[in-house]
């Protein structure tokens, strides 16, 4: 794998590149956090967020007790953006993807002479992406130092949340 001066990269190399790609990808989204704080802090003061200027953004409220501006974005859309800072640092996220199979235990009985797994029970295939999940988590940690939250719905929609902190 090379870094953008074409060095050959290690995977020690690697990790240490998540920071300067989630750091990355935090510039690349901080005009939607700038307009979600922006919006958070008009209603606060009473503003009603229907009448606020969010540019090219849908932002949304949340009901309930702890009022939240939320921003949905595609997941396909998100990882992408992701995808693509990777690629700009030397990084390719692929790579890091692997396939585990959980194979269930044998199940015996009186009269079997080998094991049978009955109805595969248990049996289970995922990919796994440790670079990609260590990259969420820490986009997820420095989204939390700015006062967001990042969750995955239905793994189709990526959905960044601000609460409002309302002003007395």
């Amino acid at each position: 794998m090379n870094n953008l001066s074409g060095e050959i990269m290690g995977s020690e190399d690697v990790d240490r590149c998540i920071d300067e790609i989630a750091a990355r990808a935090l510039e690349r989204l901080d005009d939607l956090i700038m307009v979600m704080k922006r919006a958070a802090d008009q209603v606060a003061g009473g503003g009603v967020l229907e009448e606020i200027e969010v540019g090219d953004y849908q932002l949304y409220m949340t009901e309930g007790s702890e009022q939240a501006v939320v921003c949905v974005l595609s997941a396909e859309e998100y990882f992408d953006l992701l995808d693509a800072i990777a690629s700009e640092a030397g990084v390719c996220l692929e790579d890091a993807e692997e396939v585990v199979v959980h194979v269930p235990e044998p199940e015996f009985e009186e009269s079997m002479v080998t094991g049978g797994f009955m109805a595969w029970k248990g049996f289970a295939v995922e990919k796994k992406n440790r670079r990609l999940e260590e990259l969420l988590d820490c986009i997820c940690r420095k989204l939390l130092a700015r006062g967001l939250a990042l969750n995955c719905s239905d793994e189709e929609y990526i959905v960044f949340r601000l609460p409002i902190r309302r002003q007395d």
